[in-house]
């Protein structure tokens, strides 16, 4: 626990350093405070998943307390599970601090709080629930390090995926049938779609409104929790199979 209250001070530290940072911009202080409080609020989620995330299930089986534990719970799914919601929970809890933070930051700043700034963050929440999700899937065959680097690789990739399969797409060297162009329709498929996940940039933009009901529960929400039941399901039937 002394790793997340470490984690919590430094990105409050630099939650309100965004104050600094809006007196030092001209005309752009709302702008930067915003940008400047997502990314951070985010990145922190990240850390905390990617190092703490990566040994949710290694400490137990490193330290062969798992089997003590698994005499004690009804089901290895249900420890599977249940690391997990825990774990989720952990975040959902820094995510809200950091929130009242914010909301702290925007009232010296004199700004006013909308509706679509939880938006944003609620999906940025789910975001590290998916990256969570493949955390706790690398850790069933594969060790930590291991599942924190192809982790890290899955959010990057992620949110590069649109952008990739846009330059593929009007890029008129790759042929519309090569190969480029198929593995690159597979990874965008395949992969989850973080860009549809990041509604800050649709915040700045003034195509806010394309931004229905519809695909804010179907596309976002639905596609990123339906990740997250696969990947779980996945870690439970590999954890199962595994023997101590």
């Amino acid at each position: 626990m002394k790793v997340i209250y470490a984690i919590l001070f430094f990105s409050i530290l630099l939650v309100f350093f965004s104050l600094v940072l809006a007196k030092l911009s001209i005309n752009q202080g709302t702008k930067i405070i915003l940008d400047f409080n997502f990314a951070i609020i985010e990145i922190f989620g990240l850390i905390t998943t990617l190092f703490l995330g990566s040994y949710l299930l290694y400490n137990e089986i490193n330290k062969k307390t798992i089997l003590l534990v698994l005499s004690k719970v009804k089901s290895r799914a249900s420890f599977v599970l249940g690391k997990y919601l825990w774990f989720a929970g952990l975040l959902l809890f820094m995510y809200v601090f950091l929130t009242l933070a914010f909301i702290g930051v925007c009232l010296i700043q004199g700004m006013v709080f909308e509706f679509a700034y939880i938006q944003v963050l609620i999906l940025s929440y789910l975001k590290i629930l998916v990256v969570l999700a493949f955390i706790m899937f690398f850790s069933s065959f594969m060790s930590p390090f291991l599942g924190l680097v192809c982790s890290l690789l899955i959010y990057l990739i992620a949110h590069s995926t649109p952008f990739m399969l846009y330059y593929v797409i009007g890029s008129k060297t790759i042929p519309e049938w090569g190969i480029a162009h198929q593995v690159m329709k597979i990874v965008y498929y395949t992969f989850p779609n973080f860009h549809d996940l990041s509604m800050k940039e649709f915040l700045f933009s003034p195509h806010l409104s394309a931004y229905t009901d519809f695909h804010f529960i179907l596309s976002t929400v639905g596609g990123g929790l339906a990740y997250v039941a696969l990947l779980l399901s996945f870690s439970v039937i590999l954890f199962t199979k595994k023997e101590f």
